[in-house]
């Protein structure tokens, strides 16, 4: 990655990405979400970082490739903000558009996801409601 450019891209990635996880702080000191959370999306972001890595690498060297889908379920599970990085920072999956549409769908869902069960059941007292 000599020569690598800071493009507004990569910093729009790394804005998204700190955001995310300061909102995930701050959700966390008013009581909305577990203190366990905090530490889920860090470390999930840099496992799908690497495992995006791995794939770069792979594709160069025409090795076997990651499935989309094991990317799409880390992303999934909270490590989006990884991926977004990865994707800036690589180049890597930010051309293909079956796959950046999944991506950002992805997002959505974890993000919905995330207010559905936490936010939600914080409104209830603790318990978990499911409608």
């Amino acid at each position: 990655m000599q020569g690598r450019r800071w493009t507004g891209g990569l910093w729009l990635a790394l804005i998204v990405a700190v955001a995310a996880l300061l909102g995930a702080t701050w959700a966390h000191l008013n009581s909305w979400l577990p203190y366990q959370y905090i530490w889920w999306v860090p470390a999930f972001s840099l496992a799908t970082f690497v495992v995006y890595g791995v794939d770069k690498a792979a594709a160069q060297r025409s090795w076997r490739r990651v499935p989309e889908a094991h990317l799409h379920v880390l992303s999934l599970l909270g490590g989006w903000p990884g991926a977004l990085v990865a994707q800036q920072l690589m180049r890597h999956k930010t051309r293909k558009q079956p796959f950046r549409g999944l991506f950002w769908l992805t997002v959505v869902a974890n993000l919905v996801g995330v207010w559905w069960f936490f936010v939600r059941t914080a409104e209830y007292g603790g318990r978990i409601v499911f409608w």
